[in-house]
């Protein structure tokens, strides 16, 4: 288990152990008690159910909806329930919710994953799931327990986890990650879960739109193969499909990413996501908030900073998740190089009031900065998976 240096040199190492095993021991208890509380476990003629959950705390990152029509695609199951978000946050299902119904009773829901493979709804509605409220200072068994009961409760066999790693995620440093992943994998084994964790870096918003409908936005050009979808996004979805897939045996070891581009390249998944669609009552076009303004940059140079949580407060200020359209779009990314007058990022506000309290936040702090020296850019790391 990773722990930090200061932690080892205050506590002994037995100590230490008897904390983990102890915080297992009472994930697992959180978990029986909590699926518990959901009506019966549902039951799957499959073999192979599957879900990811992400534990990013970072706006965008809206993979769930590309990787659930990948691996049902490919023959698997993915039920996914989503949780309502913490205050000023939105959830997968909100994201959805500009693209199709969400609120599915049980019935319907396992209707449609029988059917389909794939079904995307709100935990609540369909009976599934206990509302545990979590921050990235949650304590580790409620993460765990929150993610696993879910998932229980559903019948998941083989579930995903990604953790991002940065300021603002859930798991600022290495040594949290490595707790996170000893314990969900224990508590995994004890209920049934067979979960495989994968790290990535947290430093900045995956995807352009950060809001319900640029969000959705994001996820219909991935799937539809459009020129203009985020590469960020997709290739993030891809690693984690080929993850899942390799998780439930539907791949083989080291084939699971080579899958899920073909099946994503294909139109396979799009097709998918369509019949899904149609079946939780029709597919929509998400359309962006008019009341709308362009930041440019004041100055030529490289991209330096560019705040995950910043940006989910601005687009919170626009009226985001309830505003309809309501978000931001980003026009550029960390360490990228940009001219004088270049569009940074646009705001979408549910109406002028919001766009006002936007331009406020704005002036006493800017979203992204430029500076001069490209060495003194912060540029994302490259994912790095790890696991479980």
């Amino acid at each position: 288990m990773g722990t930090s240096e200061e932690h080892r040199a205050s506590a002994p190492e037995g100590g230490i152990e008897r904390d983990h095993d102890a915080a297992v021991r009472r994930a697992i208890a959180l978990v029986r008690a909590w699926a518990a509380e959901s009506k019966p476990a549902l039951v799957w003629d499959a073999a192979r159910i599957v879900d990811r959950h992400g534990l990013d705390w970072i706006p965008g990152h809206r993979t769930t909806p590309i990787v659930a029509t990948i691996v049902a695609a490919a023959g698997a199951t993915m039920p996914h329930f989503s949780l309502p978000a913490a205050p000023g946050a939105w959830s997968t299902a909100d994201t959805m919710a500009t693209l199709t119904g969400v609120e599915l009773d049980r019935g319907a829901a396992t209707g449609i994953a029988s059917r389909l493979g794939v079904c995307i709804a709100r935990a609540g509605a369909a009976g599934l799931g206990v509302h545990v409220p979590w921050s990235p200072s949650a304590e580790d068994a409620h993460l765990v327990a929150s993610a696993l009961s879910r998932r229980v409760a559903a019948g998941v066999g083989y579930l995903l986890v990604n953790v991002a790693i940065g300021r603002g995620s859930s798991a600022p440093d290495h040594a949290r990650f490595q707790r996170l992943k000893t314990m969900f994998t224990a508590v995994g084994a004890a209920v049934g879960v067979q979960v495989r964790i994968a790290r990535s870096a947290g430093s900045q918003p995956v995807g352009r739109g950060i809001g319900p409908a640029p969000e959705s936005l994001d996820v219909l050009a991935v799937l539809r193969g459009a020129a203009s979808a985020p590469v960020d996004l997709r290739m993030r979805a891809l690693a984690e499909a080929g993850q899942l897939l390799e998780l439930c045996s539907s791949s083989r070891p080291g084939h699971g990413e080579f899958d899920a581009w073909r099946l994503l390249d294909s139109g396979a998944a799009w097709t998918r996501f369509q019949a899904m669609c149609e079946a939780q009552g029709g597919l929509r076009e998400p359309v962006l908030a008019p009341v709308a303004a362009t930041i440019a940059a004041d100055r030529a140079g490289h991209v330096r900073l560019l705040d995950g949580a910043h940006v989910q407060r601005v687009a919170e200020l626009a009226g985001a998740p309830r505003g309809t359209g309501a978000g931001v779009v980003l026009h550029t990314r960390l360490g990228e190089h940009v001219d004088q007058g270049q569009p940074l990022f646009t705001v979408h506000a549910a109406s002028q009031e919001c766009l006002v309290a936007v331009a406020g936040d704005l002036r006493r702090a800017p979203l992204i900065t430029v500076g001069d020296d490209p060495a003194a850019a912060v540029t994302e790391p490259q994912d790095v998976h790890s696991k479980g």
